[in-house]
């Protein structure tokens, strides 16, 4: 075998830091006792996180996450909100989705990251109209909105705020 040295592929920045965001929402996750689990392949969810009650037992449902990580993030208005470009083709699948999306933008820098609660925000945006969206619709997302076990907790709210909808909707129409 030559010495010469070999062309091999490489493993980028941008993997290490899709790495780290995943890492990092797993790590909370982790530590309220709930369990995520990753997509192998990535068609709008990179997450799935499962929840479980204070007993142990888990719980119906699940919350997609989806994660982007930069080393160049964005933030806006007096740096009070992060803001990232969301792809039509992602809110075409998010916001028909019945159990909570949650996006996250992980800035690699300063390893935090900030979610965002994707179909409540869109509700509560005036005036938005997803068939007048071309490519991509930017999202601003509070700097309050930061990762930690609290915010997970939240996620589990969530959820569970849908459950009780569609329990609502079983019984009305059972």
């Amino acid at each position: 075998m030559s010495k010469k040295k070999a062309n091999k592929k490489i493993r980028t920045r941008d993997h290490v830091i899709a790495d780290l965001s995943a890492n990092h929402v797993e790590f909370h996750a982790l530590k309220n006792h709930f369990s995520i689990e990753r997509f192998e392949k990535d068609y709008g969810y990179d997450l799935n996180l499962y929840t479980y009650s204070t007993n142990g037992e888990i719980e119906n449902g699940s919350v997609f996450i989806q994660l982007k990580a930069t080393d160049n993030i964005k933030k806006i208005k007096n740096n009070q909100f992060v803001s990232f470009p969301l792809e039509k083709r992602d809110l075409n699948t998010w916001l028909f989705e019945p159990y909570p999306c949650v996006f996250v933008v992980y800035d690699a820098v300063k390893e935090e990251a900030f979610w965002l609660y994707v179909q409540s925000y869109y509700e509560n945006l005036k005036d938005f109209d997803l068939d007048k969206v071309n490519e991509y619709h930017s999202v601003n997302i509070p700097i309050t909105n930061i990762i930690n076990q609290s915010s997970i907790k939240r996620f589990q709210e969530f959820k569970s705020d849908v459950l009780k909808q569609i329990e609502g909707t079983i019984k009305h129409n059972g």
